[in-house]
């Protein structure tokens, strides 16, 4: 999955799960790998959002509620960089209907590249805690 334009889009990682009981919360883990060519003055950064069903869940850090990569481990050189987004997101559903959890990702920069899954593998897991 790769996108060179602002809106957010999937990352086609996504997991559903139907909680036992409303006062129970769920915690998100995602582990995804990325890659990032970036235009010549502009930043390697670009935003991630984790929404369950279509509602974005992510704690806000920056603008938006969304968060600026560059988070997790990878190689950095003059024109791209490449790592993994480690995320991790208690979410309180309040609900015992099947939920949806996914990742999506979007640019902060004009014409830079960013692409998910780049011939690696991404998880996504979800675990019920009780409330």
């Amino acid at each position: 999955v790769s996108t060179s334009s602002a809106s957010f889009i999937d990352t086609n990682l996504q997991a559903s799960i139907t909680p036992s009981s409303s006062s129970n919360k769920i915690l998100v883990l995602i582990d995804a790998p990325f890659h990032v060519i970036r235009n010549p003055g502009t930043s390697n950064s670009f935003h991630i959002k984790v929404l369950r069903d279509s509602t974005e869940i992510t704690d806000a850090t920056t603008d938006g509620g969304t968060h600026l990569s560059g988070i997790g481990s990878g190689a950095i050189s003059s024109n791209s960089s490449a790592g993994s987004i480690n995320k991790i997101v208690l979410d309180s559903p309040s609900s015992t209907s099947s939920l949806t959890y996914k990742l999506q990702f979007g640019q902060g920069f004009s014409n830079n590249t960013i692409f998910f899954q780049d011939g690696s593998e991404s998880h996504i897991t979800l675990m019920e805690v009780k409330g």
